[in-house]
């Protein structure tokens, strides 16, 4: 089975489609250098996200 999913590894590469995305992993880590900042990273982009 295979499923079409666009963007599909972001925030990674996808060789000969888009390459990777450094302002998300810029953001990333600085918003996970304490414990409070990557909690609140990690309820806005994985348990609230909403699917598309």
């Amino acid at each position: 089975m295979v499923a079409h999913v666009p963007n599909g590894c972001h925030p990674s590469p996808c060789q000969d489609y888009y390459g990777w995305d450094h302002a998300f992993f810029d953001a990333y880590h600085e918003r996970s250098r304490t414990r409070a900042g990557f909690l609140e990273w990690l309820e806005s982009w994985l348990i609230r996200k909403e699917t598309l």
